[in-house]
């Protein structure tokens, strides 16, 4: 990633430091889960990509936690998390049943507001009925149509 760090770099020298870091990320190529996960992170430096790209650009989406809450007197879950983008047209949180869903079933409206370790949303927990794991998903989505998304692992009972 240095490498690749260097030569842009040397293409401009103008770049700061989090210029670099985002041309890094946001060009890197998926290839696990999508979107950010723990085992692949943000995915494979592309460097051909990384040359092409905006230094002004950048989308992120992140799952840190979850809580129970109660809402208007019934059980719901509080998601809480992390979406940037330089220009975020909107983002949602859905949910899906089991470890690899099939399909996806949007549970907030969306929104065009970022968030910074705060709540995404809320999800009422009869939501969450039929299977004991579930996957719920942030989406995001860029002005320009780019999306990113991050999924977290509920387990139940």
């Amino acid at each position: 990633m240095t490498g690749i760090a260097s030569l842009l770099l040397s293409k401009n020298p103008t770049l700061t430091a989090d210029q670099v870091k985002r041309m890094l990320l946001q060009s890197a190529r998926d290839i696990d889960e999508p979107g950010r996960d723990q085992f692949s992170g943000h995915g494979l430096v592309d460097a051909r990509a990384a040359l092409k790209a905006d230094p002004e650009f950048y989308i992120s989406a992140e799952i840190l936690g979850l809580e129970i809450a109660s809402e208007g007197g019934k059980p719901a879950l509080k998601v809480f998390g992390t979406v940037q983008s330089n220009n975020l047209d909107e983002r949602w949180l859905e949910i899906g049943a089991g470890d690899k869903p099939t399909s996806w079933r949007k549970v907030t409206p969306a929104t065009s507001d970022t968030v910074d370790r705060d709540l995404l949303g809320t999800i009422p927990a009869a939501e969450f009925q039929g299977d004991p794991v579930w996957m719920i998903k942030v989406r995001v989505q860029h002005k320009n149509g780019t999306q990113r998304e991050h999924r977290y692992r509920l387990q139940l009972g």
